[in-house]
């Protein structure tokens, strides 16, 4: 019988799963073919709204960073498109660094480690720009506020976020059965980072309530 998974051993679970995808996989964990592996439909999507949002401040980027960076695909994608600016990329799954750190081993401008969402080990404001994308529904529901917390300290301008659209009626189908994800509500994003204002959404489809995905960019407010 499957042990059932709960605050105490979530992120334990979390992680074991993630370093075996790491060896099995290459960390892309939506692959269903382990011939051609790569991100899912989806994650393309995702991705291709997070780049339409960080060519917008790109140019007052000067360092960035990518918090669950997973295999540092998306992470050495940057860098390799944006030279003149610092990227670093953290992960909690050891067997991704090493990935990530393997394929980017000939770039300057980008580095991995180990960390977490909920204690980065970064300083206030150390980011003109931060990424979280495909992470926060891995968040267990009660440490969602304090990852945000997080999220928002280490950034100096810029946040780009990924969601699990709670709103979206169908999203109950799509979560994936290998590993807990988590839903939660723009409304809620935007309760816990008093300091930042909603600059854009972007549904991976044309209307909310149809998206189960949505990319946001924030601001923090200047006073």
């Amino acid at each position: 019988m499957k042990s059932e998974v709960t605050h105490s051993n979530h992120y334990k679970h979390t992680e074991d799963y993630f370093d075996k995808v790491a060896v099995e996989k290459k960390g892309f964990y939506d692959s269903k073919n382990p011939n051609k592996l790569g991100q899912s439909i989806w994650q393309k999507r995702v991705r291709k709204l997070a780049n339409s949002v960080f060519e917008k401040v790109a140019e007052s980027t000067k360092k960035a960073v990518d918090i669950g960076c997973g295999n540092g695909d998306y992470t050495i994608e940057l860098a390799t498109s944006y030279l003149n600016i610092s990227f670093i990329g953290i992960d909690f799954s050891k067997k991704a660094i090493d990935l990530a750190n393997n394929d980017s081993e000939n770039i300057n401008n980008v580095s991995f480690r180990k960390g977490t969402v909920l204690d980065t080990k970064f300083n206030d404001a150390e980011f003109d720009t931060t990424f979280c994308i495909n992470t926060l529904h891995h968040i267990y529901p009660n440490d969602l506020k304090n990852a945000l917390t997080e999220l928002a300290r280490i950034t100096k301008t810029n946040l780009i976020l990924e969601i699990k659209n709670k709103n979206n009626p169908y999203n109950k189908y799509l979560h994936s059965t290998k590993v807990p994800t988590y839903q939660t509500t723009l409304n809620f994003v935007l309760s816990c980072l008093p300091d930042f204002e909603l600059i854009i959404k972007k549904p991976i489809f044309y209307l909310d309530c149809a998206s189960p995905i949505l990319v946001i960019h924030m601001k923090k407010v200047q006073k």
